[in-house]
């Protein structure tokens, strides 16, 4: 018999919950409490194979409610599931450190939430059948504080592997090992994942290869329903335990995204100037451009992009790239497993990068384009508005730039007509100097009376306000639905 303890001061809340984890096995005993003082009162008398907690509770919200239970004798191997909503990555992270073990974004996906809680039963009983070692505690520092005592000198990665078993979970320890250089280590955290430390990344193109080749892994290992990954950099000064727990935190953004109702994200739609149809779409944080350093922002583009399927003839997502600190290289950590969970391509982003912020650092700029485009994103160079004598804002930082990795697509702001004739300048300058032949794109194009001076400056995409305003996530079927009488998925044309 299963016991599962339920917190959530909302009663209906209360009821669904009840209801799911019900389904899962006859055999469940189900103890819903309205507030945590009150759970933790019964969990001192009583045992649970399971706890799903709300976060935001009156009196003793779900961070401070872990901490308590898990001082509690007996509770250190007690999964614990915690419902978050969007925009509670710090509260995460604290309750990682208290000792939550999964989440799940309210509202709550019912099937994600069986899937989930399965898992965690498997892990609970797992835990109660066999003693566990002592490197093997459910204490994440505990757990690996061998493993980051011998990670040597230089830069490091940490990747966080969590399986789905469809029976007891097998210990893919050493078949681990043999996806790796000699040197690198992997600890057991709980039966149902693992740590991997990846000495010695020159660059994050190496942290990238691995976390693409752990999350193609599942087929290899037998009793394994689904793989998932998650990797991170340590930010300067960061501890190599802080590290890990923004790994495991990369590992539960994995879940799909949910776009029904969140009116958060919306998508600036970009035009084919040549047909019409549209072609594209900004993914934009309110009024402001989504970044890939972003988790929430990735996990949309990813599930619109899987939304769009193999068949929307070429349409693209766009997300922008900052370059400043550590966040793009985690990102990019992000994007292999990501993408294989979500069912997107990866082929269908495009990656908008500033110019000022490739200038920067030519070296380090350079390697992340060359491991970026290795995994399939467009990278797209960011003009800003160009200063009136018609060059780029950096020439000698465009020049390097259209002559290694970046590609030769060009973005720039078309504020006015003057604006265009300088793009269209500047794209003969490119041409003559440098004998490349750049695709220019448009942004911020106020009015129609702008498309015919866009076509002539050879100008292949645009959006802006001529195109009407931003819609919606849910809107996105829409425009991708097919038109009547035909068998494939074609984009609508929009209005030139």
């Amino acid at each position: 018999m299963y016991s599962i303890v339920i917190i959530d001061d909302r009663a209906t809340n209360r009821a669904i919950y009840s209801q799911l984890v019900r389904s899962l096995d006859r055999n469940i005993s189900v103890n819903a409490f309205g507030d945590a003082a009150g759970a933790l009162d019964w969990l001192t008398a009583n045992s649970a194979d399971l706890i799903v907690t709300d976060y935001e509770m009156p009196r003793i919200d779900g961070d401070e409610f872990i901490t308590r239970f898990r001082a509690l004798p007996g509770a250190s191997r007690v999964p614990i599931m915690m419902i978050t909503v969007c925009g509670q990555r710090q509260k995460k992270l604290r309750a990682l450190e208290s000792g939550a073990t999964d989440f799940l974004r309210a509202p709550v996906d019912h099937f994600e939430f069986i899937s989930r809680a399965r898992n965690l039963l498997k892990l609970s009983q797992s835990a109660g059948e066999a003693p566990v070692p002592a490197q093997e505690k459910n204490s994440v520092e505990d757990g690996t504080r061998a493993l980051f005592e011998h990670r040597g000198e230089g830069d490091y990665a940490v990747h966080v592997v969590e399986i789905d078993a469809m029976g007891p979970p097998p210990d893919l320890s050493n078949a681990l090992r043999g996806q790796l250089r000699e040197g690198d280590l992997v600890a057991r955290l709980d039966p149902l994942r693992y740590a991997v430390l990846q000495k010695e990344v020159a660059a994050p193109g190496d942290a990238q290869a691995l976390a693409r080749r752990l999350s193609s892994l599942r087929g290899l290992f037998a009793g394994v329903a689904a793989l998932r990954g998650g990797a991170a950099l340590p930010l300067p000064g960061q501890d190599p335990a802080a590290c890990l727990r923004a790994a495991i935190q990369a590992l539960h953004e994995n879940s799909p995204v949910a776009t029904s109702g969140d009116e958060r994200w919306r998508l600036a739609p970009a035009v084919n100037l040549a047909t019409g149809a549209l072609a594209g779409a900004q993914v934009l944080d309110g009024a402001d451009e989504a970044t890939l350093g972003d988790p929430e922002a990735l996990r949309v583009a990813l599930a619109c992009g899987a939304r769009i399927g193999r068949g929307a003839q070429g349409l693209r997502l766009a997300l922008r790239l900052n370059l400043g600190g550590r966040g793009a290289e985690t990102a990019m950590l992000r994007l292999p497993s990501l993408a294989a969970n979500s069912g997107a391509e990866l082929e269908r982003l495009d990656l908008v990068v500033p110019l000022d912020d490739i200038g920067a650092d030519a070296a380090a700029t350079e390697n992340l384009a060359h491991a970026l485009q290795t995994l399939g994103p467009r990278l797209i160079i960011d003009l800003g508005a160009l200063p009136r004598d018609g060059d780029a804002p950096n020439w000698p930082a465009l020049s390097r730039a259209l002559g290694e990795s970046w590609g030769g697509v060009l973005r720039f702001s078309a504020a006015d007509a003057s604006s265009v004739a300088r793009a269209r300048e500047l794209k003969a300058r490119v041409e003559r100097e440098l004998g490349k032949a750049p695709v220019l794109r448009a942004v911020d194009t106020p009015s129609p009376g702008l498309l015919p001076a866009l076509r002539r400056a050879g100008v292949g995409w645009a959006q802006g306000a001529c195109f009407g305003s931003p819609f919606a996530l849910r809107d996105l079927g829409a425009l991708l639905a097919p038109r009547e009488g035909q068998a494939s998925m074609e984009t609508r044309a929009l209005p030139a």
